[in-house]
């Protein structure tokens, strides 16, 4: 009896602790997601910030990023992230030496850093050092590296 006991009891801690992921994105090594309930977290290789948890260190286990929970859709590039809230804001982190971040600095950022003020970001991607976005009018938008042509704009020159 106290076998089943132990037993049954284990396997509701097992299933209370289970979290529940609507999206994920990875990026070279990290990888982001949103829950069920609208958090956001990722885990991973850190190095330059891109899991958002306030500091450089990789962590082999999902960490909760922001207290938020209208977190609605995610990106990620090479050692960047992003996400986008329910009101359509961008928010992005990470590795940012080309600009593709897309705040017109180039350098990182450790927590998710809303990304100018326009509230009509529908979808992000990230490559491995620029950044790709659709706007919910279906505008293609794009920054960061730009040696090979990657963002599309008719040159190659990087923009941040």
């Amino acid at each position: 009896m106290k076998t089943k006991l132990l037993l049954l009891l284990s396997l509701f801690v097992l299933q209370s602790n289970a979290q529940c992921w609507d999206k994920i994105s990875s990026g070279a090594a990290h990888t982001i997601a949103i829950a069920h309930d609208g958090t956001l977290w990722a885990w991973g290789y850190n190095a330059n910030g891109q899991v958002g948890n306030l500091s450089n260190i990789s962590t082999a286990s999902p960490v909760k990023i922001s207290t938020d929970t209208d977190w609605v859709s995610i990106g990620t590039g090479y050692y960047h992230s992003f996400a986008i809230k329910s009101n359509g804001t961008l928010w992005g982190w990470g590795y940012n030496a080309f600009g593709q971040l897309g705040n017109c600095q180039t350098s990182d950022r450790i927590i998710p850093t809303q990304i100018g003020t326009e509230t009509n970001w529908l979808k992000i991607t990230g490559g491995e050092e620029f950044t790709l976005a659709l706007k919910t009018d279906g505008t293609l938008w794009s920054w960061g590296k730009n040696q090979y042509g990657q963002l599309g704009i008719g040159s190659v020159t990087s923009q941040t």
